[in-house]
This record gives structure tokens, sequence and C-alpha cells, in this order.
């Protein structure tokens, strides 16, 4: 058991000094006090970044949003005609000719012909996978859920607000309840876990709790205090580096970034067209290809 020491002050009182555990405690809650208040400027900061960069995308979209529809329609249909390419080579690789009878079909019977038939090949070579999660993956989540479901209990039995002493306490208990119950509702484990955290020490008994208990909570709430600064960091690195952000502060310092936002949408639309068109030329090179080879065999 530790005792504290003494010693004498100015006066020639005796002043008792706090235990070395004791006072690693309290330069523990100094430092938390501190990451708690940076954490709390630099999410300030994200989520003011954020609202800016989203209004910011959403007058863009008041601007240019026709292109932009236009842009993404392109997009689809090359990617679609992307993957019924692979499919048909694959059928073409795949499948003898004469397997396949084309003759009396319009094109969207023989696309849907030459789709199975690529399918059918694609299925002697792969092993499908079914949309389930694997066993320790589903067996994972029930666990993240039974921890979430223990926590949300725990923090509705210590902060409910009828357990209020008063309406400052009351006030306090609501908005942390707000949090845990947002956090629940979202199933973020990460965030119940931090209120768990906080809430601790606010029990009114915790001063009196041994020194080692307060501890480990004091190492623990660092740890995740460093883990929250760390994502937020990167949360606005991510932000900074992305082009919308990077238009949005050209935006802020007056260049016209609409129009050049116009003319770049503008030209990859040509150039998304062109390449749209090359992919149904080939793809119609590739069906008269079967065709032929399926009339002289």
């Amino acid at each position: 058991m530790e005792h504290s020491t003494g010693s004498l002050n100015g006066r020639g009182e005796i002043v008792r000094a706090l235990p070395p555990a004791e006072q690693l405690y309290q330069r523990h809650l100094a430092t938390i006090a501190d990451r708690r208040r940076e954490l709390a400027e630099m999410e300030r900061n994200l989520a003011a970044m954020r609202d800016a960069v989203t209004g910011f995308e959403a007058l863009a979209q008041s601007h240019l949003g026709e292109l932009f529809a236009e842009l993404r329609r392109l997009e689809g249909a090359t990617a679609d005609y992307s993957h019924r390419l692979a499919r048909l080579r694959a059928a073409l690789e795949a499948m003898e000719p004469e397997d396949l009878d084309l003759d009396g079909l319009d094109l969207e019977e023989e696309e849907e012909l030459l789709a199975q038939a690529s399918f059918a090949a694609a299925g002697t070579r792969t092993t499908q996978r079914g949309p389930h999660a694997p066993a320790a993956t589903r067996r994972w989540l029930a666990t993240e859920a039974a921890e979430a479901k223990r926590l949300y209990i725990d923090l509705a039995k210590r902060l409910h607000p009828d357990l209020a002493r008063d309406d400052d306490d009351r006030q306090r208990r609501e908005r942390i309840m707000q949090r845990v119950n947002e956090a629940f509702r979202m199933r973020d484990l990460a965030g119940l876990r931090a209120i768990h955290l906080e809430s601790i020490a606010d029990d009114p008994g915790w001063s009196e709790r041994p020194v080692t208990d307060r501890l480990a909570w004091a190492e623990e709430e660092l740890r995740r205090l460093d883990v929250a600064l760390e994502e937020t960091r990167l949360a606005m690195a991510r932000l900074r580096s992305g082009e919308l952000f990077r238009l949005f502060t050209r935006f802020e310092s007056g260049d016209p970034v609409f129009s050049d936002l116009e003319t770049r949408i503008e030209a990859r639309i040509v150039t998304e067209s062109r390449r749209l068109n090359r992919m149904k030329a080939s793809y119609g090179r590739l069906v008269d290809r079967w065709r032929k080879s399926a009339v002289a065999g």
C-alpha cells in the first residue's frame, strides 16, 4: 500500500505529497484534457471543411448537373459494354461456334444467347461464391453486436437522466445519452467504447477507486485519444488531397473553376463517347465473327 510523504513549505508547515502512482495519474489527467481539447478543435475544423466542400459540390451540381449526368450515363454504358465484351470473348474461346444457332435472332435475342453461353463457359473455369460472409466474419460481427449491446445497457443504466441529482446533471446526462443512442443506432462500436471510457471517471465514487484502476482507465483513454487524433488527421489529409477540395480552394480564391470544369467535362464526354462507339463496333465485329464461324461450321 502506498503512503504519501510530506515536505515543509515556506512557513514551516508540512505539505502532504501524493504517492508516485497518484502523481502519474494526475499527469495523465492533464494530458487527457489537452488531447480532448485538441481533438475537439480538429473535429470542428474537419466538420467545417466538409460542410464547405459539400456546399461547393451542391453549387457545382447546380451549374453543371446536366453535364455530370451525361458523363455518368456514358461511363455506365462503357462499363456495361466492357463487361459484355469480356463475356463474349470468354464464350468464343471456350465453346465451339456450332454450339450456338444465331440464325433468325434479332440483336437483343442474339446478345442474350451469347451472354448465356459466356456465363456457362465462365462457370467451367471459376467457382462462384455465394453472397454470405465467411463464418469467421459472422462470428466477429456477432461478437461486436454483443459488446455494443452490453455497452449500451451499461451506459443507459448509469447515465439515464432520471438518475440526475439536479438540472445541470440532467442536462449533462441527456447530452451523453443522445450520443449513446446515436452511436448504437449507427452501430458505432468505437463510439460506444469512447463514451464508456469518458463516462467511467464521472461516476460519483470514482475518486475513491484504487489508483491502479484509475491509471488503467487513464492509459486506455490516452490510447483511444491517440487513435482518434490520428484518424482525424488522416481524414483531413484525405479531404485536402481530393480533387473537390482543390477545386473549392481555387473557387474561394476567385478562379473561374466552373468554366474550367465545363470545358474538362465536355472533353471527357467526347472521349467517353468515342470509347463507347469503339466498344460497340468491337462487339459487332465479334458477333459477326461468331456468325461466320457458325455458318462455316
